[in-house]
């Protein structure tokens, strides 16, 4: 092939009919042979109009040969197995902010090549390969914020516990991010303290859950939802997206176990043993007058028992949320009860946390008083469960396991504690089977 080079070309006259002057049309690039460049300004001064008309025609070829070729990339990647339908939204909006302990300004992912190829693909084409029987579909692609609540003694223990297992889920995630707050400040866990709060389980709970959802508000970057939860938790990042994935995030809602604390406020609002998430437009609704009238406006209305001194977090954050007119959902698979069942030998997990990860309606979602042993069993066990499909996707396994019965149990014990002004806050156990005892 000749080399071919870029030169200027002079503007060209072309004649026209009427004898007037004739019409300029302005300089462009061309691609010409480089032998037309020898012999002096010959090539480089006077490129003749045969030039343009000439190599137009395998200009024109080369392009209907690269967009032949993009299409059949694009039909290549849509053939690929288990592509999102949704993800070329992902992919083009996947510029986002990622929350960080120790800076205000968030860092940015870009998304990957090979993802623009598949997204794009699927935009426009609009079909995906089949889903293979037994295995559940992929999370629904958005954003999630969670938010954890804990204290300084427990920064080498609950919070290690997290970071080693589901915490790990999360920062591999390209979509949510770990939000962890304390008492004090530290950089290894990356931990943001709560100013102006105090410790105990009471009126300083309510404000450390307060100054968590204005950090939270600060770095709500494109995430869609903000999930609170406890260092006690144990949480499944997929099946959390699954869940969230049955309401609808645009409007301003908040979803978790509903039901506790009719006593307090109208209506009554969560029973926040097993976490609770809030959509990005509830969380806008709620900070619209300001970060500092948020705080004051929980702070002047915490749900207080009749003994004046034990008040609820969970339901003072519910309580707020009702007066500020935002629906709250009941959304299921958070466990926040410890599940009782027959021992496993060499396990800390007895046979009813089996029988509650391996539930497939509803999808286990968190698992509430849990310790550092039973975090990582039950982080293998769900990893199992993956590895065994082969395609990271988990199978679906019939499992007798009546969660409805269970909530209900659970939200009845709660009602009953909080009813009596008991301040017991020691963990609700509840059978696996049987009646609610």
């Amino acid at each position: 092939l000749p080399v071919v080079s870029k030169v200027p070309v002079m503007q060209s006259r072309l004649p026209v009919a009427d004898g007037s002057q004739p019409q300029e049309f302005p300089a462009s690039y061309l691609p010409v042979n480089a032998a037309d460049l020898e012999g002096g300004t010959q090539g480089r001064g006077a490129v003749q109009t045969s030039h343009f008309q000439v190599d137009s025609v395998p200009k024109l070829r080369r392009c209907f040969c690269c967009a032949t070729l993009v299409l059949v990339s694009l039909i290549q990647a849509l053939m690929l197995d288990h592509l999102d339908p949704t993800a070329w939204k992902v992919a083009l909006k996947s510029k986002r902010r990622v929350a960080t302990a120790g800076t205000s300004t968030p860092k940015l992912l870009e998304p990957s090549a090979g993802t623009l190829v598949q997204s794009l693909a699927q935009s426009l084409l609009g079909s995906t390969a089949p889903q293979k029987p037994g295995t559940m579909p992929e999370p629904n692609p958005f954003g999630v914020l969670y938010v954890m609540l804990t204290y300084h003694k427990n920064y080498d223990t609950k919070i290690a516990g997290v970071l080693s297992t589901w915490g790990e889920d999360v920062r591999n995630s390209a979509l949510d991010s770990l939000l962890v707050v304390g008492d004090k400040t530290s950089e290894d866990p990356p931990i943001l303290p709560a100013k102006g709060c105090g410790n105990d389980h009471n009126d300083q709970l309510v404000c450390k859950a307060g100054v968590a959802l204005q950090l939270a508000y600060q770095r709500l970057g494109n995430f869609s939802w903000v999930f609170l939860v406890d260092d006690d938790f144990y949480l499944n990042v997929a099946n959390a997206h699954r869940a969230l994935a049955s309401f609808n995030a645009s409007q301003a809602i908040a979803v978790g176990i509903v039901g506790c604390g009719g006593h307090l406020c109208r209506q009554g609002g969560f029973c926040g043993g097993g976490g609770f998430a809030i959509s990005r437009p509830a969380m806008e609704k709620i900070m619209e007058k300001g970060e500092s009238a948020f705080q004051t406006d929980l702070m002047r209305h915490i749900a207080k028992e009749k003994d004046g001194i034990t008040s609820w977090a969970d339901i003072s954050v519910s309580c707020f949320l009702r007066r500020h007119e935002i629906p709250l959902l009941t959304m299921k698979g958070l466990y926040g009860w410890r599940v009782n069942g027959a021992g496993r030998k060499g396990s800390s997990l007895n046979e009813g946390y089996i029988k509650a990860i391996h539930q497939t309606d509803p999808l286990p979602v968190t698992f509430h008083y849990v310790t550092e042993a039973q975090k990582r069993e039950i982080h293998q066990e769900f990893q199992a469960m993956n590895q065994s499909q082969g395609s990271g996707l988990r199978k679906l396994l019939p499992v007798e396991f009546d969660y409805d019965a269970q909530v209900a149990c659970f939200i009845a014990k709660v009602q009953q504690r909080r009813a009596q002004s008991d301040t017991d806050r020691e963990a609700i156990s509840l059978p696996d089977t049987g009646t609610c005892a």
